[in-house]
């Protein structure tokens, strides 16, 4: 069903969704750089990550988005719209993209938050899904969050993802395509939940530290997580 399997972004997470992927289907794997395109291709490596025989590596954006029908962009939010700008000329309502990316888009406004008792409006923060919408001609859009720490996912251990979506055939095609008997994917009708979770539990993390620095006790930090 699929061709290939576009990866875009060879980060440490990016690399490790390669590689499960990688599993059951051909992937290809994108980096901007040609220096790191070359070396991983000959050492079938990347940032302590082997990278399974089913990954090819490629520094052609456009040459990846014409052979994947099914996307997985993996880069910071600071860049993901320059991201998606890139690719929106060749993308097609024929294309799903998945985003794997945590934040939000807050474009001109972003300079605003260094300034004393700075506020944003709601218009003016978008989510991901919502900048892969505005900026393409993709209809069908998801986006994978959970509590995935890319080294222990790398290792084998077992994990669990979320993919959210308004479309339940991103939500299975996703689960498809990177469901192992260590990686579980649950799927959701969520997606702004399921983005604003991804966002929001790094004030939560904090929160724990504080915590754990201040040795309020285990039931204090269940508390918060609790209802957090």
């Amino acid at each position: 069903m699929y061709r290939s399997v576009g990866v875009i972004g060879a980060g440490s997470f990016g690399t490790v969704i390669a590689n499960v992927i990688a599993e059951k289907h051909p992937v290809w794997l994108y980096t901007r750089s040609s220096e790191r395109c070359e070396e991983m291709t000959r050492t079938r490596q990347h940032l302590g990550h082997p990278l399974l025989d089913n990954i090819r590596v490629t520094d052609h954006l456009a040459s990846l988005i014409e052979r994947c029908r099914v996307l997985f962009p993996v880069v910071p939010s600071e860049t993901f719209r320059s991201t998606i700008r890139q690719m929106a000329r060749y993308l097609s309502a024929e294309h799903i993209i998945i985003h794997a990316s945590k934040g939000f888009d807050l474009g001109e406004s972003e300079a605003q938050l260094y300034e004393p008792n700075a506020l944003l409006s709601k218009e003016e923060v978008c989510t991901l899904s919502k900048v892969v919408e505005a900026e393409s001609s993709v209809i069908r859009v998801g986006c994978l969050s959970g509590p995935n720490l890319a080294h222990e996912i790398a290792e084998g251990k077992p994990a669990a993802t979320i993919i959210a979506s308004r479309f339940e055939e991103v939500i299975h095609i996703g689960q498809r395509v990177l469901r192992n008997n260590r990686f579980l994917v649950y799927g959701s009708r969520d997606v702004v939940g399921v983005e604003l979770c991804g966002v929001l539990k790094n004030v939560m993390a904090m929160a724990c530290g504080v915590i754990e620095g201040l040795r309020l006790g285990d039931n204090a930090k269940a508390l918060l997580i609790s209802r957090g």
